[in-house]
């Protein structure tokens, strides 16, 4: 079973990358209001430093693409 932190995580990245909210809510049996809430405090969280000049989408196809380079590297 995945940890809240790692299940948040996921939740937020699936919101990220456009998945529908209502099926994200039901899959995993959390409240639209609570959904809404965490990707409150993670625009917080990325305001906080700089003022933001990518949308989460594109940050989020970084993170996805840094996450494939790691990968490579790590079996060469």
């Amino acid at each position: 079973m995945k940890k809240d932190s790692e299940l948040k995580r996921e939740i937020i990245e699936k919101c990220l990358k456009g998945e529908n909210r209502n099926r994200i809510c039901e899959q995993y049996g959390v409240a639209k209001s609570t959904i809404y809430y965490w990707l409150k405090q993670e625009k917080k969280l990325f305001s906080s430093h700089k003022p933001s000049i990518i949308t989460y989408k594109q940050f989020y196809e970084m993170k996805k693409e840094r996450d494939l380079l790691s990968s490579v590297v790590s079996e060469a």
